[in-house]
């Protein structure tokens, strides 16, 4: 029998909205020990910021991490599938 994906998926992740800091999404990262948040909200996705994002897109050009927001850094094309898919059908 195929795996499905609510075999493996973290349930009740962790949604910033857009409007939230770099820093204040890199200290959620810190907390959660995780270097991924999905961004939106439950019925809105918007896009999705990694500690890569942070760190590439705006640490290291200097930007004010303090006051720059999500919605800036994410990457906001997102791919998404329902927890009844199976591995293969995600991956495609």
């Amino acid at each position: 029998m195929p795996t499905k994906v609510k075999e493996l998926m973290t349930k009740d992740p962790v949604i910033v909205p857009a409007s939230t800091t770099l820093q204040e999404a890199g200290r959620k990262m810190k907390s959660l020990e995780c270097g991924v948040l999905p961004v939106g909200s439950w019925d809105k996705p918007e896009g999705i910021i990694t500690d890569r994002d942070i760190v590439i897109r705006a640490v290291a050009d200097g930007v004010d991490v303090t006051s720059a927001e999500v919605r800036d850094y994410m990457t906001s094309e997102v791919y998404y599938c329902q927890e009844d898919d199976t591995l293969e059908n995600a991956a495609q």
